[in-house]
């Protein structure tokens, strides 16, 4: 996520600016600059992918860089970049967490949880 808001992430404009691809042009649909926003909002290699994000955080929203300043939109957009399997190659496994274990809190009462002990 803090690649995507500094831009700092392997997009083609990103990489282009160090000589690292020949080109800034988006690989993807090779329709315009690849930058975080056209990877978010315009990219048509990812209209699915967009249209399933979309619907997790509500039809009227729109899609677009704001969604990374936003706490509530982390785990919707973490699914939307593991689906693009855009970053796959540079990152790994970007899943988000099952909601379950993101959300639960250690309980600093119950010396129980992950063995740890809070003497």
């Amino acid at each position: 996520i803090t690649q995507l808001r500094t831009e700092h992430i392997p997009l083609a404009a990103y990489l282009h600016r160090f000589n690292l691809a020949e080109s800034p042009t988006c690989q993807q649909c090779l329709e315009g600059t690849e930058t975080v926003a056209h990877y978010l909002k315009n990219c048509k290699a990812y209209k699915k992918q967009r249209r399933a994000l979309k619907f997790a955080i509500g039809q009227a929203t729109d899609v677009g860089t704001h969604l990374l300043g936003t706490r509530k939109n982390m785990r919707h957009i973490l699914k939307y970049v593991h689906d693009t399997k855009r970053f796959a190659e540079s990152h790994g496994d970007l899943r988000p967490e099952p909601q379950a274990q993101q959300s639960r809190a250690i309980d600093p009462d119950d010396e129980t949880q992950a063995g740890i002990t809070w003497g």
